[in-house]
């Protein structure tokens, strides 16, 4: 079955036209055409209307030619129910999934592993400066020291690990000239219950993803705020104290050819647009780097 057109009995539209919308609001569609291979010049040119669905217009096409006939199918593209700037409604997607974070940047590490002065489950602790592992308790003490081995103390005060050699009592209050800053690592769980964990899984691969379809290119997009802290648009759930990270756009132009009639065929453009931001883990972005 096939349908003559534009009063050329030549020229034929081949049925299986398509049609198709994505929720952004491109529309595409294709349409194959038919004539003899002499009058190739009757096929309709880029920039014309799609016979059935008049809001395509057609962007490229390819052309095969066989021993008397020619066949080309047309590719169209538009934009669906634009507003006054030639875009369509926004449309907003959530992507969660999770990641490895090192086990001693864990909100509650603390009380998984303890201090260098009370180790829990295992966890060891070294001084960085000399490399040496700073023992536990061997006995409970008060809150804020604890007996290590070798004839030292711990002390913890705010948030700081402070070492004194204290030489033959253990009651006295080391002094400044007795005491050096020790920044403690974390060197791993051994033969506790966690024994060989490093990480743990997070929720930190967390994508909000704004798209549209614009027939012109988006001013309206903040180029500048690329790579730092910013809130989405939309309706974004609520993650507390996290916050987001705007980390990506897209433009996917489509080059449509649009009829002018007597003022010939002149270039348009379809974009396909999208956003992205990427949610923080639980500590949130570094206001001091990314904004």
């Amino acid at each position: 079955m096939s349908y003559d057109v534009f009063g050329d009995q030549g020229l034929r539209i081949l049925p299986g036209a398509t049609f198709s919308v994505t929720r952004e609001g491109l529309l595409s569609g294709t349409q194959v055409f038919e004539a003899p291979k002499t009058k190739i010049n009757l096929f309709p040119r880029r920039g014309s209307r799609h016979p059935f669905f008049r809001k395509l217009i057609m962007s490229d096409y390819t052309i095969t030619l066989n021993e008397a006939l020619a066949r080309m199918e047309g590719r169209y593209y538009g934009v669906d129910n634009a507003n006054e700037r030639g875009e369509t409604e926004r449309v907003y997607s959530l992507v969660m999934g999770t990641g490895q974070e090192p086990i001693e940047t864990h909100p509650d590490f603390r009380s998984i592993a303890g201090t260098p002065a009370r180790p829990l489950r295992g966890a060891r602790f070294i001084d960085p400066e000399t490399g040496k592992v700073i023992l536990g308790p061997n006995a409970d003490n008060d809150e804020d020291d604890a007996t290590g081995a070798g004839g030292k103390v711990m002390v913890e005060k705010k948030g700081a690990h402070f070492e004194a050699v204290i030489g033959q009592s253990l009651d006295v209050t080391p002094t400044e000239r007795d005491v050096r800053i020790v920044t403690a690592v974390f060197d791993g769980f051994v033969g506790g219950s966690l024994s060989g964990v490093t990480s743990y899984l997070d929720v930190n691969n967390v994508i909000w993803r704004e798209s549209w379809t614009s027939d012109r290119i988006p001013t309206d997009v903040s180029l500048g705020m690329v790579g730092r802290i910013m809130d989405p648009p939309g309706p974004v759930p609520n993650f507390g104290r996290r916050n987001w990270l705007y980390v990506g756009l897209n433009f996917d132009m489509k080059t449509v050819w649009r009829d002018r009639g007597d003022a010939g065929v002149s270039q348009s453009e379809v974009y396909s647009c999208s956003r992205e931001w990427k949610l923080s883990g639980r500590r949130g972005w570094s206001t001091v780097i990314y904004d």
